[in-house]
């Protein structure tokens, strides 16, 4: 493997990482949110500093920045918005663990 490919393979392998911890804390927020009508407010820092963390990782300020400033507005509205669980299709298919 050449370094431009292991600086894509590391790219990719933290765009997972940073997904899946960003699904973890949404799914806390949520949780909270129904339950109590608050978030926590450390799962929200949390959020924020991992959001950070993929943006420098796309190395695009764009979509990843409108998502921060939405979560720093309004948590809630960010939840609807970008945390949104699919509903199961009843489709009998082989996913993998990135698609549906």
């Amino acid at each position: 493997m050449s370094v431009k490919e292991l600086e894509g393979f590391r790219q990719r392998v933290l765009a997972y990482v940073y997904h899946i911890r960003e699904t973890n804390l949404c799914k806390l927020l949520m949780h909270s949110f129904e339950k109590t009508g608050n978030v926590k407010e450390v799962n929200l820092t949390e959020l924020r500093m991992i959001l950070l963390e993929d943006q420098q990782n796309q190395g695009d300020a764009d979509p990843v920045g409108q998502a921060i400033e939405l979560l720093d507005k309004d948590p809630e509205a960010f939840l609807k918005t970008y945390f949104n669980e699919s509903k199961p299709s009843g489709l009998r298919a082989v996913w993998s663990v990135t698609s549906q």
